[in-house]
């Protein structure tokens, strides 16, 4: 467990946090805790009961998801300064809809949802930037999913059509980053 200054100088690696002012990082810093996932190691799986979000400080981590027939399908990879497991704090009854692992050793800083919601309680301003941060978050990761599957859907189509999905030019530069 790390003292309040150490979290608070921690807390100085997140973009986040810059919005808001050292008064409120001070506030926050009782609210939050540090966390460490090992490489290799999974921070939650797909399925858990979900209760904290994270802030990546160092370290990489792989979103997965199971897919059909169990298939594990990599969604994303995310480095420092990114947040991770916000729908946790804002349902409920949270299931999480993914697995975290850790591709590197990687340090975080963890708000459990019963902290964020003292902070919504007792810091209302504190508790209303993180709930816009959060919101701007989700915002960019529909928009990126809708690109995704806007993309995989023409490319279905353009399969089924019998039409080349890749373009020969491409085809080797493909199959080159696969060997590697």
């Amino acid at each position: 467990m790390l003292d309040r200054d150490s979290l608070k100088i921690l807390m100085n690696e997140v973009p986040v946090f810059d919005q808001l002012t050292s008064g409120q990082r001070e506030t926050l810093a009782e609210f939050i805790q540090y966390a460490y996932c090992g490489q290799g190691k999974a921070l939650f799986k797909e399925g858990d009961r979900g209760g904290s979000l994270y802030y990546i400080i160092s370290g990489r981590v792989e979103i997965q998801k199971r897919g059909a027939g169990g298939k594990k399908t990599v969604l994303s990879i995310y480095r420092k300064g990114v947040t991770i497991g916000e729908m946790s704090l804002l349902e409920e009854e949270a299931i999480r809809s993914a697995t975290i692992v850790a591709l590197e050793d990687t340090e975080l800083l963890q708000l459990t949802r019963p902290n964020f919601e003292e902070i919504l309680k007792s810091h209302p301003d504190i508790g209303i930037r993180m709930l816009r941060n959060i919101a701007l978050h989700l915002s960019l990761r529909l928009k990126d999913a809708s690109g995704k599957l806007s993309d995989l859907t023409a490319i279905t189509k353009l399969t089924k059509e019998g039409r080349k999905v890749i373009p020969d030019d491409m085809k080797g530069k493909i199959d080159h980053d696969r060997r590697q």
